[in-house]
C-alpha cells in the first residue's frame, strides 16, 4: 500500500510501498516484485518499476484537490495486486 503524499503546484514528492507480513508486521516486498502505473495515469506521475518508488510532480496546470491513481504490483509468481 502507499501512503497518501501532497505536494504543491511545481514541485514534486515521492512515496515508497509498504509492505505487511501475514503477522500484520512491517515486511519488504519479495525480491523480483515489479511495479506499474495504472490505466490513465497522468505524466505527472511516475512509478519506479523496481522499487515502486512514486513520485508526483504536478504541474501548474494541475487543478488543485485530491487525485487518485492506481500502481500494479506483479509478483515474481505473477500474483497482482
Amino acid at each position: 500500500s502507499y501512503a497518501g503524499v501532497s505536494v504543491e503546484q511545481g514541485k514534486s514528492a515521492s512515496v515508497d510501498p509498504s509492505f505487511k507480513d501475514e503477522n500484520d508486521m512491517a515486511d519488504d516486498a519479495p525480491a523480483g516484485t515489479k511495479y506499474t502505473a495504472g490505466e490513465n495515469t497522468p505524466d505527472r506521475i511516475k512509478v519506479d518499476p523496481d522499487t515502486g518508488n512514486v513520485t508526483v510532480s504536478p504541474t501548474d496546470d494541475t487543478s488543485v484537490g485530491s487525485h487518485d491513481s492506481s500502481v500494479t504490483v506483479t509478483y515474481p509468481h505473477s500474483s497482482t495486486d
